[in-house]
């Protein structure tokens, strides 16, 4: 019985640690898995080719997520991935034109030139003539860098979040913004757009004139970016109403950008 149910299974999550360690998944196959969550953790320090080869043991999967690092790895079927960026020209290597949707985790200390080579890798995954949904999850200023690389290589997203780990990393706020706002118009689809803090412990009320300057920022946005519908800046959310842009609840912003499959809680 367990094992025929096994054979069904569709979802999978696993977060190794030291006594759930990754070999015990070396021999495993389930024929019908279509996603998976599989963290190593920072107590794991080996693992990832285990979890490689796991991987590229089920090609039906189509949603992939896992903080591993690998050299090789094949999904022909993946359309959502979630990871570090370093995995995209992996996931180049071995996947049909057929990603949905990205969320790529970037850590400091990268050239312009290496993240113009991942963010190529990542567009070379993507159908051009389909919306793309990207977040990029950030510890460092590079976002800037890679903003820029997004717009000249995935010009087709639909739905483009920037989350910043720390909140000092907007300390350049008005250099950022005006960044930010010279690479919008670049994105010839793009509908939703989100600057957020991923810790909730920075998540708090803001006063109205806080949110007065927001709502500015996004309506610049929106004027050098017509195809804009909806933009959040810290957790604060507007859409485009008859031209003007007004307040809307956060919750539903990230439902209909389908950036919700990334949100922190």
């Amino acid at each position: 019985m367990a094992m025929n149910l096994m054979s069904r299974l569709e979802h999978l999550t696993i977060r190794f640690n030291s006594f759930t360690m990754p070999e015990r998944i070396s021999l495993l196959t389930f024929p019908q898995l279509l996603s998976c969550r599989l963290t190593l953790g920072r107590t794991i320090d080996t693992g990832g080719s285990i979890i490689a080869s796991f991987l590229t043991r089920h090609p039906t999967l189509k949603c992939v997520r896992t903080d591993c690092h690998s050299s090789q790895i094949c999904l022909p079927n993946l359309q959502y991935f979630e990871g570090y960026a370093d995995y995209a020209p992996i996931l180049a290597q071995g996947i049909t034109r057929g990603l949905k949707a990205a969320r790529m985790i970037w850590h400091s200390g990268r050239q312009p030139q290496d993240v113009n080579a991942v963010v190529a890798a990542l567009a070379s995954l993507t159908d051009s003539t389909l919306p793309f949904v990207s977040s990029h999850k950030f510890v460092s200023r590079e976002y800037s860098i890679v903003l820029a690389s997004l717009s000249r290589h995935i010009p087709h997203t639909r739905s483009l979040g920037i989350q910043l780990i720390h909140p000092w990393l907007m300390n350049e706020a008005s250099d950022s913004i005006k960044h930010i706002t010279e690479c919008l118009p670049q994105f010839r689809h793009l509908a939703y757009f989100s600057l957020d803090r991923t810790m909730p412990a920075f998540r708090q009320a803001v006063k109205a004139d806080t949110k007065k300057h927001y709502r500015a920022i996004v309506q610049t946005w929106g004027s050098v970016c017509p195809t804009l519908k909806a933009c959040s800046f810290f957790d604060h959310a507007w859409k485009k109403l008859d031209g003007s842009w007004e307040e809307y609840p956060f919750q539903e912003f990230l439902t209909q950008s389908k950036l919700s499959a990334f949100a922190e809680n």
